[in-house]
């Protein structure tokens, strides 16, 4: 019961907003998925949109890891095409002015691949999980 609302309606933990008079609605991301750094929050997928404008990502994902001072920072983890390369300084500079600072990619893990779920989506929280055991 606590996945519907009074109205009847199914709370997914996607977040959007009403676009237009006919009352379409454009999905800017999920709930979960927010990064808070520094008490400034904000959704990955317009970060990892722009970064896929890039032809060395085949698959990435920006997510929140946990920081002593900010709360959260920035981490770009990615699977890169076959024989790609890519550096932080290299990503900064492509997106640097696109976006404000504070949604900067901080770090840059490079992945052989991601935990995915059976219908193909990133397990956010499963590799949140494995960077932690990376660092920890």
């Amino acid at each position: 019961s606590e996945s519907f609302t009074d109205e009847g309606w199914f709370r997914t933990g996607d977040l959007g907003e009403i676009v237009d008079k006919n009352r379409n609605i454009r999905i800017s991301g999920r709930k979960k998925e927010i990064i808070n750094r520094g008490g400034k929050k904000y959704f990955p997928r317009e970060i990892e949109d722009l970064l896929y404008e890039h032809e060395a990502f085949l698959q990435l994902a920006v997510v929140g890891v946990p920081d002593a001072r900010l709360g959260e920072r920035n981490c770009l983890c990615a699977v890169l095409k076959p024989g790609a390369q890519i550096t932080l300084d290299a990503i900064i500079a492509m997106i640097k002015g696109r976006v404000a600072d504070y949604k900067l990619p901080e770090e840059l893990v490079i992945l052989n691949e991601f935990p995915m779920t059976p219908t193909g989506k990133i397990r956010r929280a499963e590799l949140l999980k494995q960077l932690s055991a990376r660092v920890g």
